[in-house]
């Protein structure tokens, strides 16, 4: 093994490292082809205006505790110095939205090499990156999200009930679509953790506390057969309580409390989502059918699949990994 000790030349390496990992090799850019863009309204988000007050609350919510990126300004001054800083501020992030041009620092960061806990520190593979973006580019960044969203929600473009149960009805798809949307997975770890394209799927999916998208949806269409079974969805999903019939002998039976499956013809059928998770559901502990909560389902479901439970956190956005 070759050591390198002079600190320019390490990082010359690890840069080049990290760069290669961005790159997709040839026999990886077969990725599944997006839908084609359908607009839900005729209506469009033309201009995005900054305002004082949305600056001025961004800038005191800035955590101090966060490094800074390459323009040398830290969240502690964003703070501090938030009521002197929010005016000009709004003017320069309205400038930049309406000359659509985002200053150049802001695209560069600076890149820190953070050791994975596991291997040889003198190996670069066991190593990832952590790109620092200026703090300043952050606060016009929620700016944007904020007029995004806003603009979505106002038009309708949210449909909470899609979002809550698309994955759970594309549960039923081919092994090709499965296999083609773990590999869409596969592909986001690699380039979030810096690794290598050869390292095994499961040290992957543990490097970044995620699980198999196919587990996933189990878990989600486990929790909204207990949200049906609840009465915790909306009106129009109602329709399929009277589905769900218990065992109705006078005497206890071990397995009471479990659903009664329904009878299929097709194998697509079978699969689909609700006799599917019928099945799921009566497999279950009993301990686990007779939660009395929605949270305490997940919870103990979470625990009887061995599930980790971390939390991701990112400048302005949390995302939760039990957000089941």
């Amino acid at each position: 093994m070759n050591l390198i000790s002079d600190d320019l030349e390490k990082a010359e390496l690890l840069n080049c490292y990290f760069s290669a990992q961005m790159h997709l090799g040839q026999h990886e850019n077969d990725l599944p082809a997006l839908p084609p863009i359908s607009f839900l309204t005729v209506e469009r988000l033309q201009d995005i205006v900054a305002v004082e007050s949305d600056v001025l609350k961004y800038l005191r919510q800035s955590n101090p505790r966060k490094s800074c990126g390459p323009d040398g300004i830290s969240n502690h001054i964003l703070k501090i110095c938030a009521q002197s800083l929010y005016k000009p501020l709004t003017r320069l992030f309205n400038f930049s939205l309406r000359s659509g041009v985002y200053p150049s620092l802001w695209k560069v960061s600076n890149v820190c090499p953070v050791y994975k806990n596991k291997g040889d520190k003198n190996i670069m593979s066991n190593y990832r990156p952590i790109a620092l973006l200026s703090s300043v580019s952050k606060i016009l960044e929620k700016i944007i999200y904020k007029a995004i969203y806003e603009f979505c929600e106002f038009h309708d473009l949210l449909i909470t009930e899609n979002s809550d149960y698309a994955d759970i009805i594309y549960d039923n798809c081919s092994s090709a679509d499965s296999a083609n949307i773990e590999h869409v997975q596969r592909r986001a770890c690699i380039i979030s953790t810096g690794a290598i394209r050869v390292t095994k799927h499961v040290t992957l999916l543990k490097e970044v506390g995620l699980e198999l998208l196919k587990t996933r949806r189990k878990v989600h269409r486990l929790a909204y057969l207990y949200k049906i079974k609840n009465h915790l969805v909306p009106d129009y999903l109602r329709n399929f309580h009277p589905l769900f019939h218990h065992n109705t002998a006078n005497y206890n039976l071990r397995r009471h409390a479990n659903l009664i499956p329904i009878r299929s013809r097709t194998v697509a059928y079978y699969n689909s989502f609700l006799l599917a998770t019928i099945r799921d559901l009566n497999s279950l502990s009993a301990e686990l059918m007779s939660a009395t909560s929605l949270a305490s389902f997940k919870r103990l479901l979470k625990k009887n699949l061995n599930l980790c439970s971390k939390k991701y956190i990112h400048e302005g956005m949390v995302m939760r990994k039990d957000s089941y």
